[in-house]
């Protein structure tokens, strides 16, 4: 991927460059004044004076560089900058991985907290439900069927609580 990189900058650097119009003169193109020099085409990386009455060539205050080594320079440039891209994506990546972990933990700690809770909860109202029907007076508890009545209503509410209290867990 890196040398595709390098290879789509270099060709778009070199497709700017020759779509220029070639002249004696300087033309300024994306902050860069490309120059016809001695050697060809080069590029002035800084400022460009243009060419005067005393001086017929203009003058570079920056460095002069030819379309080769500008073009390479700007896709290392480009590499550089696309490695350290991806590098900040990996952090990120990582991050976000050791995040999503926390957050999977934290939801465990919680869910099982909560059903702590509601377990605890069945308890506390089972107990009070048993001694409730466990202070009845023996006189009612005697007569079986009565007995069997209360039997039958306490199993119901034990029922009705254990299910009041597992409906908030499915939400």
């Amino acid at each position: 991927m890196h040398k595709s990189i390098c290879a789509i900058v270099l060709i778009a650097t070199v497709a700017l460059i020759s779509s220029l119009p070639v002249a004696a003169g300087a033309q300024e193109q994306e902050g860069y004044t490309f120059v016809s020099g001695i050697r060809g085409a080069e590029v002035c990386v800084g400022q460009y004076t243009a060419p005067s009455s005393t001086d017929v060539t203009g003058v570079c205050r920056g460095q002069v560089l030819g379309l080769q080594q500008f073009s390479a320079v700007a896709a290392r440039q480009s590499a550089d900058t696309l490695d350290r891209i991806a590098a900040s994506l990996d952090a990120i990546d990582q991050k976000l991985a050791a995040n999503n972990e926390q957050l999977q933990r934290l939801t465990e700690v919680t869910a099982n907290a909560q059903t702590d809770a509601v377990k605890s909860e069945i308890d506390r109202l089972s107990a009070a439900i048993d001694q409730r029907f466990e202070s009845l007076s023996e006189e009612l508890l005697a007569n079986s069927e009565f007995r069997e009545e209360l039997e039958k209503l306490k199993a119901s509410i034990m029922a009705e609580v254990k299910k009041a209290m597992a409906a908030p867990q499915k939400k």
